[in-house]
């Protein structure tokens, strides 16, 4: 029997890194293409290449997102949405999350995206670790309410808002569970 033909994705990039890394607006135009192309399995298939290429978004890449931002579709828009949601909600997505939200007309579904985008915290630790992290990021979020943008400030509010309940939430359980075992050891 003839052996099957495929093409092989490789496991780890190593030199194929440090060209993508050169060039930001490749990569996202390529990534672009694979969304168009799938959107449905895009992150399974290539929704963290560009995390694998740039552990942190440098000033370079942050750039290349924001000319897709300012002269995207709405469909431009989920791509960055989709993509920066790998990046954990970290401090430098934050910019370009602003840029959508002043794209975006108010209520646009997109913005749940960039909410969920924000609130993304990667790994936490201990048993208050979320409830830590949310405040931090209430913290930060709270800083918009005083943008120039009423759709920033709009959003802002309803973000703040959600986040309190979120935090609220994670305090809850995470001193059940610590009541629950205390009382069970």
């Amino acid at each position: 029997p003839e052996a099957a033909k495929y093409d092989a994705i490789p496991f780890r990039l190593h030199a194929a890194e440090r060209a993508l890394k050169g060039v930001p607006d490749y990569l996202l135009r390529s990534m672009r293409a694979w969304y168009g192309e799938d959107d449905k399995l895009f992150s399974l298939r290539a929704g963290r290449l560009a995390r694998s290429i740039y552990p942190k978004i440098t000033a370079e890449l942050a750039a290349s997102f924001k000319r897709i931002v300012e002269g995207g579709t709405s469909e431009d828009l989920a791509f960055v949405l989709e993509t920066l949601e790998r990046f954990d909600g970290a401090e430098e997505t934050r910019p370009i999350y602003i840029t959508i939200i002043q794209r975006l007309p108010i209520g646009d579904p997109l913005l749940r995206d960039v909410s969920v985008g924000l609130n993304a915290t990667g790994v936490v630790s201990g048993e208050f670790g979320f409830v830590e992290a949310y405040k931090a990021k209430r913290t930060v979020i709270s800083s918009w309410l005083e943008d120039p943008e009423e759709k920033v400030r709009q959003f802002a509010t309803h973000q703040v808002a959600q986040l309190d309940r979120m935090i609220a939430s994670e305090q809850r359980q995470a001193e059940e569970s610590l009541e629950l075992r205390k009382r069970t050891y």
